[in-house]
């Protein structure tokens, strides 16, 4: 009897094991990411951000619930609105980011975007940063490629996080179609609309 609990018991955990894998090669699959990539910061600005194109090439609807890196204490996943003042501020996308079956996701300065906060070492031009996205489809494995950029700024919107401080990020329309002159995550003192073009 102990056996074949046993044997239940180590079956049952290999199936769990093998569903995940299954889970994480669907997303792996199906989500096509290009041209991810970083602003370059010194740890002491504490956050940046992370751009890219996603493409959903799957017939189901997934989500990107969450992300994780080695090199952040907090990941959040953001999106940018107009603060009323003829700026923009950002705040937490709720429900994450929504990929339609066939459609793509822009991940760009001024828009929907990964944040990296609380640094935890220097990101140098040339760093290759790897991130986790957690989706509904299970979990895809990024490395985004850190670039130098200074561009547009964005604050957080009020009462949205316990930060407070100016964002800077890439002014998208100055962007080419590889992102190599877009830029997101700093924070200071710096006021609102330095960088701009």
């Amino acid at each position: 009897m102990k056996l074949r609990k046993t044997l239940l018991a180590a079956f049952a955990a290999a199936t769990l094991a093998l569903a995940g894998c299954g889970a994480d090669s669907v997303a792996a699959d199906v989500l096509k990411v290009d041209e991810p990539w970083t602003r370059a910061v010194s740890k002491d600005k504490g956050m940046t951000g992370v751009f890219a194109t996603i493409d959903n090439e799957g017939k189901q609807e997934i989500i990107i619930a969450d992300a994780e890196t080695d090199v952040a204490g907090t990941v959040e996943l953001h999106e940018t609105t107009s603060d009323g003042k003829g700026g923009m501020s950002m705040k937490e996308k709720e429900g994450g980011f929504v990929i339609p079956a066939g459609e793509k996701l822009e991940l760009k300065p001024g828009g929907e975007h990964i944040m990296l906060m609380d640094l935890k070492k220097d990101i140098k031009p040339g760093d290759e940063v790897k991130i986790t996205l957690s989706t509904s489809a299970g979990d895809v494995e990024i490395t985004a490629a850190a670039r130098e950029f200074t561009g547009a700024k964005e604050e957080y919107a009020p009462g949205e996080n316990d930060h407070g401080e100016h964002m800077d990020h890439g002014d998208d329309e100055s962007s080419d179609d590889k992102g190599g002159d877009d830029s997101h995550g700093e924070h200071g003192d710096h006021e609102h609309g330095d960088g701009k073009k």
